[in-house]
């Protein structure tokens, strides 16, 4: 998402949001539904998920679309959460328990070194 404001507004700066959308799933790309999990995203975009207790042997897959690209250098993690209405969990923190699977972080970057735009959906290499 780009920033908003115009150059000449003293709100605007050089970086826009990312929304990295994240979610559970199998082999076949089906997202676990009834599986959720404490997953935790470093600063690099890796995104790791703790076993779960109830669904031993279950495997799960880390769909997120820009663990298929390069987050440049300058990327900052501003936090991850879920849509779950009744989480403990800080929203400004780098780790989250997925809610019916999914998950979402978000990033900033800046727009001069980016080399990626934002779809409403995902983040897309640009071209």
């Amino acid at each position: 998402m780009p920033n908003p404001y115009p150059q000449d507004d003293a709100r605007w700066d050089s970086t826009e949001l990312w929304f990295e959308s994240i979610a559970l799933t199998d082999a076949n790309g089906i997202v676990h539904v009834t599986d959720d999990r404490r997953i935790v995203v470093d600063a690099g975009g890796h995104i790791a998920v703790e076993p779960s207790v109830e669904a031993v042997g279950v495997e799960v897959q880390v769909d997120s679309v820009a663990a298929q690209h390069d987050l440049p250098a300058n990327a900052e993690l501003l936090g991850v959460a879920s849509a779950n209405p009744i989480t403990v969990d800080a929203l400004a923190d780098n780790t989250c328990t997925t809610y019916f699977g999914q998950a979402q972080a978000i990033w900033r970057v800046s727009t001069e070194t980016s080399g990626i735009v934002c779809s409403t959906n995902a983040l897309m290499p640009s071209s």
